[in-house]
């Protein structure tokens, strides 16, 4: 089973952050190409310390670029990336975030319970690795290496290498993929909990239910609407099918004013730009 995290010494310290703290995610102009695709294109985005923000788009609407680039995993084209004031990938950044990503390798042959003393090692306020375990819902599975679990327990494992280290901020892409149903209700109870303590949660999804917890929701870029009529518990599901340009409209504003009826925050964002550039003629 899943138990809260207890209340760490190091989150007295984030509890009421100073006003005059630089934001916990800064990015501005911030541009990524591959070749003649642009992933990112001019984004602008500031995440408060204690925020719990969603990155809403679809797969390949550069999400997964843009934590890499606050992750410092790897480098705008152009624009400023910041973390917590420094660098985004500096040392100093590095110390005090936690990440969860899609594509993650771990040591096959090592336990859960060594990976995660492994992984709290590399922190400065490391959390005790009981504790971790049990509010991953690993408790039973410390001696089981890690080529041995299933996807679920492997998604839970990586979750709780993100938390071990007691970070400012956690980054998260697509935590919630191949988490059973009662797996996502606990993961949701830790990562709410974290942010009530002051912890910054920035994490990516496609599904919009998700982003009923955070306080913020950046939307992508625009892509066309289905019509579907709400139900008892005011529903709403965007087509993610990309349309014609007549046809396309502002997702972000759309899914702002769902926001906005059940009582959150909307903060407005464009990501997931793929623009394909041609050499101009004769070069």
């Amino acid at each position: 089973m899943t138990s809260p995290l207890p209340i760490h010494p190091h989150a007295a310290t984030r509890a009421r952050p100073d006003a005059a703290a630089a934001a916990a995610v800064e990015l501005r102009g911030a541009n990524r190409r591959y070749g003649a695709v642009e992933a990112l294109h001019g984004v602008d985005l500031t995440i408060e310390r204690g925020e719990l923000t969603a990155v809403l788009g679809p797969n390949g609407a550069g999400k997964t670029t843009m934590l890499s680039l606050i992750l410092g995993l790897r480098q705008p084209t152009s624009g400023d990336v910041r973390v917590l004031g420094d660098a985004a990938g500096s040392t100093a950044a590095r110390r005090r975030v936690g990440a969860m990503l899609q594509e993650s390798g771990v040591p096959p042959t090592l336990t859960v319970a060594e990976l995660v003393a492994l992984f709290g090692s590399y922190y400065p306020s490391a959390r005790e690795p009981g504790d971790v375990i049990a509010a991953a819902g690993l408790v039973g599975l410390e001696r089981r290496r890690s080529r041995e679990l299933s996807g679920g327990e492997r998604q839970r494992l990586l979750f709780a290498l993100a938390l071990c280290g007691d970070p400012d901020l956690v980054v998260l892409d697509e935590p919630t993929t191949g988490l059973d149903v009662e797996s996502r209700r606990r993961f949701w109870e830790v990562i709410t909990g974290l942010a009530a303590r002051g912890t910054t949660v920035l994490f990516a999804t496609h599904l919009l239910d998700e982003a009923d917890h955070p306080t913020h929701v950046v939307a992508g870029e625009p892509f066309h609407r289905r019509a579907v009529e709400a139900g008892d518990d005011g529903g709403f599901e965007p087509d993610w099918r990309r349309a014609s340009v007549d046809d396309q409209i502002d997702l972000s504003a759309e899914i702002g004013e769902h926001m906005r009826g059940r009582g959150r925050r909307h903060m407005a964002g464009t990501i997931g730009r793929r623009r394909h550039h041609r050499p101009a003629e004769g070069a």
